[in-house]
């Protein structure tokens, strides 16, 4: 039973006479596992896949109106771990019943890592005996905690990677710290607080935080993940500005039966070949080159050209830096970059097995997209 004994109302005020810590209900939970299980899927820009799901947890015809109301009660009840692994429990097996494909995000506090039941055998037993393993489920460390000992962190971290799970930090810009973790534990994966995402299509500040976020990622080797992209114009500027991976509403929502087909207007925003402007081009400032002085018109390829014939126009035209490749309308599909093309056929052998091989394979189908109009 829970020994604390505040009183707390809805909005965590203190308030005479008013439990909302619902003691026994938060015991039933835990000890029945009365839990539904919800997946929301993470998709892939480029491959334009799945690239896994996020397993959340509601409470089940309880007293508590969501998970938020749910963990504070556990908190302040001192059963913090208990219904973590009652949690994750859950989500295991519910991954598993549905035989879900690709990776598993599971939310994880950073004192839920320090959980005997986790760290030392009892979680990685059960995922033996579902066939999960390790290497298929990223770790997300949710910021509702003060790290106060990063040195004891980094190896809690260090042991869960050493098992072959992978890491990522959730809602990046929420507050400082989490900065600071990204330096300190390197992550594998890093997802944007939604708060920069919406209206990040019209809202300059945010499409700046955004990139210097995807500089710092590309710099340590993290993949961004988006999270809460509810406008298809905020897709828009995602996809064009190169973020990798994307979560939210528009994609899908989390749902108890798991979502393998990526949905029409998705496709049709993955589609459409019409140019996102970022907020705050419009126009060149006075006194300011854009990026149109940089264009160079050049002759674009087809798809089914081979790799040897667009090796060709790169030796016989020095200054060439990139080819793009169009459908028979005329529709960009892509783009060939010559250090990409030379480093590849730079190495043994590869020439004579891909020199007769269309060039769509050899091309990027994302490549940053600028408007003309972005002052350089």
């Amino acid at each position: 039973m829970c020994p604390a004994s505040l009183a707390f109302s809805a909005d965590h005020a203190p308030q005479t006479g008013v439990d909302v810590t619902h003691p026994q209900a938060l015991d039933e939970i835990i000890g029945r596992a009365a839990l539904d299980v919800v997946f929301q899927p993470i998709l892939g820009l480029s491959t334009r896949t799945y690239l896994g799901y996020e397993g959340l947890v509601r409470p089940r015809g309880t007293v508590f109106d969501g998970p938020t109301s749910l963990f504070a009660a556990a908190e302040r009840c001192g059963r913090t771990n208990a219904l973590d692994h009652a949690c994750r429990t859950r989500i295991f097996e519910e991954f598993a019943r549905q035989q879900v494909p690709g990776t598993l995000f599971l939310n994880a506090t950073p004192a839920s890592l320090h959980d005997p039941a986790f760290q030392n055998g009892a979680t990685l037993s059960l995922m033996r005996q579902l066939n999960i393993p390790p290497s298929r489920v990223v770790i997300e460390i949710t910021e509702n905690q003060r790290i106060a000992d990063f040195d004891h962190f980094r190896d809690a971290l260090a042991h869960f990677r050493s098992l072959g799970y992978r890491i990522a930090i959730d809602d990046l810009g929420q507050g400082m710290s989490n900065l600071r973790m990204w330096t300190e534990i390197h992550p594998d994966f890093v997802k944007i607080d939604r708060h920069f995402i919406h209206g990040i299509s019209d809202d300059p500040l945010k499409f700046q935080l955004v990139r210097a976020m995807h500089g710092m990622a590309e710099t340590c080797g993290a993949s961004l993940i988006a999270e809460g992209v509810e406008r298809v114009e905020d897709f828009n500027t995602l996809r064009d500005l190169g973020i990798p991976f994307v979560q939210g509403f528009f994609i899908a929502r989390p749902a108890t039966e798991v979502q393998l087909q990526v949905c029409e207007p998705v496709l049709n925003a993955l589609n459409a070949t019409r140019i996102a402007v970022f907020p705050g081009y419009t126009a060149a400032p006075a006194g300011k080159v854009s990026a149109r002085a940089l264009l160079r018109q050049v002759a674009p390829v087809s798809p089914q050209l081979d790799n040897d014939g667009v090796f060709v126009r790169f030796e016989t035209d020095p200054a060439l830096q990139a080819i793009p490749v169009v459908d028979h309308e005329r529709i960009p599909l892509g783009i060939i970059m010559r250090s990409a093309m030379i480093d590849r056929f730079a190495r043994p052998y590869r020439r004579e097995l891909y020199g007769r091989k269309p060039c769509a394979q050899l091309m990027d189908t994302s490549p940053l997209i600028i408007d003309e109009s972005m002052p350089i």
